[in-house]
């Protein structure tokens, strides 16, 4: 999963934040952050890992005001 920051300067802080979550993630450019699950074995793991990310990332952003987000499964 890809997640597209209008700030570039925050990616990094989600990526750490992301990754103290158990999710590898890493930058894929200046403004996004690439996710996955290791965990999620099967389609139904997975799709609740894209549900998870998307709360994850609306509470991030409500600790990071000024940021915003487009979470794309």
């Amino acid at each position: 999963m890809k997640i597209r920051l209008s700030n570039p300067r925050c990616a990094d802080d989600l990526r750490a934040a992301l990754e103290q979550a158990d999710c590898v993630a890493a930058r894929s450019a200046d403004d996004t952050v690439d996710v996955s699950f290791p965990w999620a074995e099967d389609e139904d793991e997975a799709r609740q890992a894209r549900l998870e990310l998307t709360f994850f990332v609306k509470a991030w952003l409500a600790q990071n005001p000024g940021a915003a987000a487009l979470v794309d499964a």
